[in-house]
């Protein structure tokens, strides 16, 4: 055949060691023909098994090829899984840890009023600590009856509540610190849209357990006797609390540039060129 004369013969076959036939499941990717029974050879020049298919001759890889695909799948399906459970826990315990501060903070704030309550009511005939101590068991009905004296005496609640507990908020800044991190690693190659969806479920599953909290102590209202660091916050320790709750959402937004102008730091100076293409691939801001 003369050069420049394109050649219009059909395709034949790929030459080669015969090495077995074609099992049960086999299909063309190009037609979908059964393959079932096909003689499977061995291609010399790339070095793989392939079958030819006698519908539209296409060349089809076979055998390690195809169950490599099958593992890799099973390791996508593994690591997709992993990544997952590790992103729940990173939302679930951003919203866990920014509620358990400020829990706290309320509860901290709540110590002095509950100390005066305890003083003003006078010794319960069944108590379970010394009088004076915040775990005084105060009768429901006398409370209802002195709630407004009460807090009088101490000065109304923003007198009676313990201001420098503030300060417990500065736990914040490495709490947010660390979430931050985590975030901009765990979603670095995901969109815009799943990474607000999870913060905003992290911020919701948050004011929910601290909406729980309190839904408990003020259950408390419906038995005989409440301790009186539960009636305490029950009057000043929510207020603070939802303060404390909302400084730490707005605490861990701020440190999200942060942390990412420091990944993108260390990873421009330090990390090696192949950990730095692979952040350039997921992350484009990577490669400013």
């Amino acid at each position: 055949m003369d050069q420049g004369v394109p050649d219009t013969s059909p395709l034949k076959p790929v030459e080669g060691e015969p090495v077995t036939t074609a099992r049960s499941g086999t299909v063309c990717s190009s037609c979908a023909y059964d393959l079932k029974g096909q003689r499977v050879v061995n291609e010399h020049h790339y070095r793989m098994n392939v079958v030819t298919c006698p519908e539209c001759a296409a060349v089809i890889p076979y055998g390690p090829r195809y169950r490599g695909r099958r593992a890799e799948r099973r390791r996508a399906e593994v690591m997709s899984f992993l990544w997952i459970s590790i992103v729940g826990t990173i939302v679930i315990g951003l919203g866990a840890s920014i509620m358990a501060l400020a829990q706290s903070t309320g509860y901290a704030a709540s110590i002095p009023f509950a100390e005066q309550i305890s003083m003003e009511h006078p010794p319960p005939e069944r108590m379970i600590r010394i009088h004076g101590s915040i775990w005084d068991e105060i009768p429901t009905a006398w409370w209802e009856q002195n709630a407004a004296r009460v807090t009088t005496a101490a000065g109304g609640w923003t007198r009676a509540t313990d201001w420098i507990v503030l300060t417990d908020l500065l736990y914040y800044i490495p709490i947010s610190i660390v979430f931050a991190t985590l975030w901009r690693v765990m979603f670095m190659h995901t969109s815009r849209i799943v990474c607000a969806l999870a913060m905003t479920l992290a911020f919701i599953s948050g004011a929910i357990f601290l909406r729980v909290y309190f839904l408990v102590i003020a259950a408390e209202m419906l038995g005989t006797y409440r301790y009186s660091i539960h009636v305490a916050e029950d009057v000043v320790g929510w207020p603070i609390a939802w303060l404390s709750y909302a400084v730490g959402c707005v605490t861990f937004l701020s440190m999200l540039p942060i942390a990412g102008l420091a990944l993108r730091l260390l990873a421009t100076n330090v990390a090696p060129p192949s950990i730095r293409a692979k952040l350039w691939k997921f992350d484009p801001a990577f490669s400013r």
